[in-house]
């Protein structure tokens, strides 16, 4: 009997530690919420913050006191049948905190509107009063749920509901009631009641429209447009051009509360005709930008054309037509990957390369159309960027160097690695010094010194040695990481112990700092360690490797 007590006592125990962990994690999350949902970001400060699509936190209302709500004595385990509400009805309690929150209408009778709506079961209508069979703030939200993703809507994940309706974003969640009609009840297409939805007075009444838009706007266009959060502004984000930054106060775009939101970009009002609703002006501004992503958005044609190209006519580009210069103008910057095949060459005409005609060269010389087809990029094609998002002519290929082959003679292409950088007699090859560098760097000079490299030292690499961005080595991600000042201190004293170079680049660890992609005989003295060893690692992999860095794990002495 004491056995069995001391095992449940020690359950018990378990149970708890684990219960008190969880809610230091639910702590978290709901910190994380309450910052994403309720402010609006200042995406060009922010943009590395925004990757969570859906954020679970926790449901704030159980960390109230049940009579902020409840009037008498209520506790946690109070039946349901004794529990009176310090208002009359429940939208009176609601409208306490959160006047004017809701975006649908209450008091309305679903059977008495035009069409008429059928509300599912698990959608409860009022039952007493002046809210008898119309729609209150409980019909859609569960309040005491204990943790929601989703506003504490029924029918999601963690609703007492969910059990009957397994919602995955909100248009399903309205859909159970508005059917068909439902892109009727749209605040962009709808009649003047759908103002309500963006502002909190009537935005003809102002000489200034824009100060009428409710501040948590993102959180209203995320209602249901949930698909789009998270990442979804980065790749277009001119706002972040460090180069444009005198520019953004003359802008003609509404900033509301001083921040960037959706209706910065998109026009809510559905006036505009260029794809996805963006503002022209905002467009303008951003084909102005090197740092955002044209492929695949059928929209930003400025930012390598001199003029809108037409169907029908050929088009014309920037650099009068000078292709390199066209795809270098972002391409050459840190903001985007950088070319890993040099480019402006012409190819040798022997057994080793030769060049099909459907891979077209540019007067005689290697660009980067000549493997990449950009007419397939011009459209808005979410399959076909699925399939060939890199928009590789005659792809998708199953491997990357796939492609090579079409040009590169498989059985002698190992000697075209970037790696081998030496001829028979011993000299370098400058092109292969133009993989990586933006010109051949001085062998002489020691050390690693800004904008050597064409661009993100990772491209060059993870070009060809897919899958090691992330969890390498040993399941951690080491590249771009800056290591901290006991580290580079460990790091400076196994440079002079072992006779080696761990250099960072820009104050980050890159591929380069464990590994030497030189041919043994370009580079001297301690920057020449690990080349030609095994995976080109300065040190034998494992243990020597890793204590390099982490002197607290061992030591090279």
């Amino acid at each position: 009997m004491k056995v069995c007590l001391k095992a449940s006592l020690l359950r018990l125990f378990l149970c708890s530690v684990s219960v008190a962990f969880a809610c230091f994690l639910v702590s978290i999350d709901s910190s994380f919420a309450r910052d994403t949902l309720d402010q609006g970001l200042n995406l060009i400060e922010e943009t590395s913050k925004m990757t969570r699509e859906i954020v679970t936190y926790d449901n704030p209302h159980l960390k109230l006191d049940c009579n902020k709500c409840h009037k008498g004595k209520v506790t946690r385990r109070t039946k349901k049948r004794d529990v009176k509400l310090k208002f009359k009805y429940v939208v009176e309690l609601c409208d306490s905190c959160h006047k004017g929150a809701n975006l649908h209408p209450v008091g309305v009778t679903p059977s008495k509107v035009e069409p008429p709506i059928e509300v599912p079961n698990y959608l409860p209508l009022g039952k007493k009063g002046k809210y008898k069979n119309k729609v209150i703030c409980t019909t859609c939200h569960e309040i005491h749920v204990k943790r929601t993703s989703n506003y504490l809507l029924r029918g999601f994940a963690g609703s007492s509901s969910a059990m009957y309706a397994k919602f995955k974003n909100h248009q399903d969640f309205c859909f159970s009631c508005h059917k068909e009609n439902l892109t009727k009840r749209s605040p962009h297409e709808g009649d003047e009641k759908a103002c309500v939805f963006c502002h909190i007075t009537d935005p003809e009444s102002s000489d200034n429209p824009e100060t009428t838009v409710r501040l948590d706007i993102i959180r209203r266009c995320n209602f249901c447009h949930m698909k789009l959060q998270g990442a979804h502004f980065l790749a277009v984000n001119a706002f972040a051009d460090k180069t444009l930054q005198e520019d953004i106060p003359g802008l003609k775009l509404p900033f509301i509360g001083g921040n960037i939101t959706c209706v910065t970009c998109h026009d809510q009002h559905f006036e505009s005709t260029l794809p996805h609703k963006l503002r022209p002006a905002f467009v303008s501004f951003a084909e102005q930008s090197v740092r955002i992503n044209p492929h695949w958005t059928g929209t930003f044609c400025l930012t390598c054309h001199d003029k809108v190209p037409k169907k029908g006519e050929k088009p014309t580009f920037l650099f009068d037509g000078d292709i390199t210069l066209v795809c270098n103008r972002c391409h050459e910057t840190e903001e985007a990957t950088a070319d890993i095949h040099p480019v402006d060459m012409a190819p040798p005409d022997n057994d080793f390369v030769q060049v099909p005609k459907k891979f077209p060269l540019w007067n005689g010389v290697v660009t980067c159309t000549t493997c990449h087809d950009l007419s397939t990029q011009t459209e808005i094609n979410d399959k076909e960027r699925r399939r060939n998002p890199l928009f590789l002519r005659y792809g998708p290929y199953e491997t990357r160097n796939d492609i090579c082959f079409s040009c590169h003679n498989p059985q002698t292409y190992e000697q075209q690695s970037p790696h081998v950088q030496l001829d028979d007699d011993g000299n370098i090859v400058d092109a292969k010094c133009l993989f990586c560098h933006s010109s051949r760097p001085d062998v002489k000079v020691a050390g690693i010194r800004p904008k050597m490299f064409k661009g993100d030292v990772s491209t060059f690499c993870f070009g060809c040695h897919s899958g090691k961005d992330e969890k390498h080595p040993v399941g951690v991600t080491h590249q771009g990481v800056t290591p901290s000042k006991d580290r580079v201190k460990c790091m400076k004293k196994s440079e002079k112990v072992r006779n080696l170079s761990l250099p960072l680049y820009e104050g980050n660890l890159f591929c380069g700092t464990c590994h030497n992609p030189h041919q043994a005989g370009v580079l001297k003295g301690n920057a020449a360690a690990g080349a030609g060893k095994a995976e080109k690692l300065k040190l034998p992999k494992g243990f020597e490797m890793c204590v390099a860095c982490h002197c607290d794990k061992g030591s090279l002495e």
